[in-house]
């Protein structure tokens, strides 16, 4: 899995060769330790930045409050933290 606040790209190289030789005439002989052919690309790989959402703090909460408590009451707080690091938002 792949987010852009902990990587932005990534590097890789990508190396390609023929799994059976190319031959368009008879082989008469097979010469021990040739040299294989084959390509090697560097590849940068972008990881685009997307908005995330938010995340509560605690993932989970349970809130208890006796009966009868006064209308408009508050009862408790909730905390949330924006992971994105640019795009970092505050919430009330």
């Amino acid at each position: 899995e792949t987010d852009y606040e902990e990587q932005t790209h990534h590097n890789l190289s990508i190396s390609v060769q023929n799994e059976i030789p190319y031959f368009s005439c008879k082989i008469k002989k097979k010469v021990e330790n040739a040299i294989v052919l084959y390509k090697t690309i560097p590849v940068t790989i972008y990881v685009e930045d997307v908005n995330d959402p938010p995340v509560f703090i605690p993932p989970v909460k349970h809130v208890w409050e006796k009966e009868n408590i006064a209308v408009g009451t508050s009862l408790t707080t909730f905390t949330a933290k924006d992971t994105d690091g640019i795009h970092a938002n505050t919430f009330k």
